[in-house]
């Protein structure tokens, strides 16, 4: 993904991106998506979530990432 792929369509509430092969997840893949409310990242190869890479949306309840290659979390996603 490229730095603000998605930030012309600012009203996603959902976006799944399962099996797409990602390995790190950067905070300009989202910006701007103010709606956001659920991410998909299942089953793709994430090992690195940028420091606060979640934290300028406001809507976002739930963030799925299962069977990634993530070792640790922390509290300021």
């Amino acid at each position: 993904l490229e730095p603000e792929t998605f930030s012309a369509m600012s009203y996603l509430e959902t976006i799944k991106l399962n099996n797409n092969n990602f390995k790190w997840i950067s905070k300009a893949f989202f910006s701007k998506l103010n709606s956001l409310k659920l991410i998909e990242l299942n089953s793709n190869k994430v090992f690195h979530l940028e420091s606060a890479c979640f934290s300028d949306l406001n809507q976002l309840r739930d963030v799925i990432l299962n069977n990634n290659n993530l070792k640790r979390l922390f509290k300021t996603m």
